[in-house]
């Protein structure tokens, strides 16, 4: 299923030597350890093996080539609404304009990200329970959308750039697609990112349980061994996730941010604590809502994640972790 979603946001990719749609499955490797696998009783740290690509034929390139032209056209989709308000803002310096555009600036930063990662299996490796998880993704959207034609009367505005269309079926048929592919990107990459997180609190949460139940005591090996073999797996994979999504988070909180900076000072004016509020407004809402519950949902993650991650050091700090695993012992135990 999660296949299926990413066939039709044109973010497929495979294990081919055509670049637009080449799938890598090393990601930050350990290529000395992989070296030494053959010759070393230590554990392995690679959970990234290199996986050699194959050169499509003429008819897998056609089709891929018309793929990455079909991936083009979403990424257009969502870049009309930043363009538009960009030029409406330079014939009217209407500040409405400025505040609609950081808040959907965020969906083609978002799509390029999502391009990127999904070039990697950095989200397969750690998602389980596919099936559900893409349901969830796909039913936020659905209610986002039904939410949306509640107020569809907010969206028959200058500030959108489908109000040019005086034909409805026009309009709501261009509208059903903005909504369904600028959700789906949304809902894809916040909750991708919710699941990983929760693969990360999970594993660290097992460690804590491992170690109160001395699991990592087996007679025949060292156990400090395999327990800093784990913790430092961890935190390989966990610099990876860093790695990924540091920047796109920042870049997204930053535009956001903005928007709805701008979006306040329009309601509010001057000096006057008043709520100025129009009826076009009501279409600002919407991108400003789904920004502020996705940021939300991101900082609670990662909250839950620093709470683990805290609960780990402090058991390896503690007295019991030290008399269980650092006390020495005599040659017979």
């Amino acid at each position: 299923m999660l296949d299926f979603l990413l066939y039709f946001l044109g973010l497929k990719t495979w294990y081919t030597s055509f670049w637009p749609c080449k799938k890598n499955k090393s990601l930050k490797s350990i290529n000395i350890l992989k070296l030494m696998e053959d010759e070393t009783p230590s554990p392995i740290l690679m959970s990234y093996q290199i996986r050699k690509t194959n050169k499509p034929d003429k008819c897998n390139l056609f089709l891929m080539g018309l793929y990455t032209f079909y991936s083009f056209i979403i990424f257009l989709i969502l870049c009309v609404q930043p363009i538009y308000t960009i030029f409406m803002y330079m014939q009217n310096q209407n500040i409405k304009y400025l505040s609609s555009l950081f808040a959907h600036l965020n969906l083609p930063v978002m799509y390029i990200f999502e391009k990127m990662y999904f070039r990697t299996n950095h989200l397969e490796i750690h998602l389980k329970c596919k099936k559900f998880k893409i349901i969830t993704i796909i039913t936020s959207c659905i209610i986002s959308i039904i939410l949306n034609f509640i107020d569809i009367t907010s969206f028959y505005n200058e500030y959108y750039w489908l109000h040019i269309f005086n034909n409805n079926i026009v309009f709501f048929s261009l509208i059903i697609i903005e909504w369904i592919y600028s959700r789906l990107i949304l809902f894809l990459f916040v909750y991708c990112f919710i699941f990983i997180m929760n693969s990360h609190i999970s594993r660290f949460h097992k460690v804590v349980i491992d170690l109160d139940k001395n699991e990592f005591d087996f007679e025949e090996n060292v156990c400090l061994s395999n327990i800093i073999y784990e913790i430092t797996k961890i935190r390989n994979e966990i610099e990876i996730t860093i790695d990924f999504f540091n920047n796109i988070i920042s870049i997204t909180t930053i535009l956001g941010g903005i928007s709805l900076a701008i979006f306040i000072r329009d309601v509010f004016p001057e000096n006057n604590f008043i709520i100025n509020f129009e009826d076009h407004d009501r279409y600002l809402l919407h991108p400003l809502i789904l920004y502020i519950i996705s940021q939300m949902m991101l900082l609670i993650n990662m909250t839950r994640y620093s709470y683990r991650r805290d609960a780990v050091l402090k058991y390896i700090k503690s007295v019991d972790f030290i008399h269980r695993f650092l006390t020495r012992v005599s040659t017979e135990k």
